[in-house]
């Protein structure tokens, strides 16, 4: 019998398996050997299922959690969470917290519940724009005069040839918040891109610094984690936010 497979009998190989976040958010495990159906089970391999949706890894998410809401004069009126929390199946949840607008900035999942009813409110209103969960996706943008266009009382006023995908974001957040509507922000698994989102948007808006944001947002969602790349861009945000305030 080989080394390898006397090892693996023995239990002194353990069993391996890679999970591969893409760019889009979806996850995908690259299975290694001798792993039991119990293990194959629980790094099953994830990617688009029915209709374009991507299924990430482990229980289904659909919580619907606060942003900062002691930092808004209307009380909780911004939200985040996983697409799940964006689905039909969450009605109740969204509906229990007065969600009309679903603001989606995943990779590849439509927005499912454009046009459906979301009770008083009417229907839901959506909006999609694709970001990267990538650490070089350019999502904060560094330019001062952005910064400063969108610190203005006006903050809708701004050079629409720049095509900034934040300020769109921004744009919708803001049209509901004058319309007195609540927002579910909302990409593949509620982690990283929209966790950015509505972050800056905090910070930007509400002048929240990234330290209290951050951890206001941790006591409602423990598990927001934007990658690496987009920490670096809140922090340089959140710097240059300290700058403009002594202005």
């Amino acid at each position: 019998m080989a080394l390898a497979a006397q090892l693996a009998k023995r239990g002194g190989l353990r069993p391996t398996a890679t999970r591969v976040r893409h760019a889009d958010g979806s996850v995908s495990v690259e299975r290694g050997e001798h792993l039991t159906e119990r293990e194959q089970e629980d790094f099953e391999e994830t990617g688009p299922a029915p209709g374009g949706v991507f299924m990430v890894e482990g229980a289904p998410d659909p919580q619907v959690a606060a942003v900062c809401p002691s930092s808004f004069l209307e009380g909780g009126m911004l939200f985040v969470g996983s697409q799940d929390a964006a689905s039909p199946e969450n009605l109740d949840a969204l509906k229990s917290v007065g969600v009309s607008r679903i603001l989606n900035v995943a990779a590849g999942v439509p927005n499912r519940l454009e046009g459906v009813s979301c009770g008083e409110e009417g229907l839901f209103q959506c909006s999609a724009i694709e970001l990267l969960d990538t650490d070089d996706f350019p999502l904060i943008p560094s330019d001062p005069e952005w910064l400063a266009a969108e610190r203005k009382d006006t903050p809708g006023i701004v050079d629409e040839t720049q095509n900034v995908k934040l300020s769109f974001c921004f744009r919708f957040i803001d049209k509901a918040r004058a319309e007195n509507r609540r927002v579910l922000c909302h990409c593949n698994a509620g982690v990283s891109r929209s966790v950015t989102v509505v972050l800056s948007y905090v910070m930007v808006r509400n002048g929240v610094t990234l330290a209290a944001a951050m951890a206001e947002l941790k006591e409602e969602r423990s598990k927001v984690k934007p990658n690496e790349g987009f920490m670096k861009q809140l922090q340089r945000l959140d710097e240059a936010l300290r700058e403009h305030s002594k202005t």
